[in-house]
């Protein structure tokens, strides 16, 4: 029932209303430290079905997370059409060969067409990654009563998802998935080589409080979680995320690593 761009909002109403009358014996829930806080934040603000959930006076807010290209964008908008209905398009400039290409040499030169991207080359480690870490941090900053208000909202909704699920007699899993920033954090970190370090920086500690208050809301709830921030560090080398400098997504590499450390988990009875 996994859809992109959903947050906690929508894991807890798909939960409640479909995944439970499958009668699974288990329902894994991600939770993308990334973005999942403001998505709580801006589902339950923008849209009145979650006005419950509110504790601060409400503000209007703009609830539709996902991004419209604007009609200057016109050479966007025919690639994005081309890629999506045409399949001589698909292979010409997404296959392997020139699709690769073309990640390489965006990553390679992402920091000198855009300000907002940052890049790191370890070639003894087969690192070549791009990182946006200015958005990142606006959405972990825990200085911004915005997010921790997100924070609160995503805990509700998990507390209440894991009740109805443990009602149910149904198994629950927290998945816990770090931003692309966090999994480099032993390259990034404190590294006055790279564009954007302050702004690394300033991120990691955040995040490293985000993840500090979501393990003690998880573990004072009992609820079953598996951090996979561990197994990805592990495999850094193998080119976990989408190879552009565009998307900041895992992809079948990442998705792949992200499987394993839950299946571990469930096999040692998580």
């Amino acid at each position: 029932m996994g859809l992109g761009g959903y947050g906690p909002n929508q894991y807890f109403d798909l939960l409640t209303t479909k995944a439970l009358k499958l009668k699974p014996r288990l329902i894994v829930v991600g939770l993308y430290i990334g973005d999942d806080f403001e998505n709580a934040f801006l589902m339950t603000y923008g849209l009145e079905h979650w006005a419950h959930l509110r504790a601060l006076p409400s503000e209007q807010v703009n609830f539709d997370i996902w991004e419209k290209p604007s009609s200057e964008d016109w050479h966007k908008q025919v690639r994005i059409w081309l890629s999506r209905h045409s399949v001589l398009y698909q292979l010409l400039f997404h296959g392997p060969l020139l699709g690769r290409f073309q990640g390489e040499f965006q990553i390679r030169n992402a920091d000198r067409f855009s300000t907002s991207v940052t890049t790191l080359a370890v070639p003894d480690r087969k690192i070549l990654e791009a990182f946006r870490p200015e958005g990142a941090l606006r959405v972990l900053d825990q200085g911004d009563e915005r997010i921790r208000e997100g924070m609160r909202i995503t805990f509700k909704l998990l507390a209440e998802a894991n009740e109805a699920a443990r009602q149910s007699g149904v198994g629950f899993l927290v998945v816990v998935i770090p931003t692309k920033e966090m999994v480099f954090a032993d390259y990034l970190e404190h590294n006055r080589e790279i564009r954007l370090s302050d702004t690394i920086d300033s991120l990691l500690a955040n995040e490293r409080v985000a993840r500090e208050k979501t393990f003690s809301f998880l573990k004072d709830s009992r609820i079953p979680y598996v951090d996979t921030l561990p197994t990805l560090r592990r495999h850094v080398s193998e080119q976990l995320y989408a190879r552009t400098a565009t998307d900041m997504h895992p992809n079948s590499n990442g998705y792949r690593v992200i499987g394993e450390a839950v299946f571990d988990a469930l096999g040692k009875g998580r």
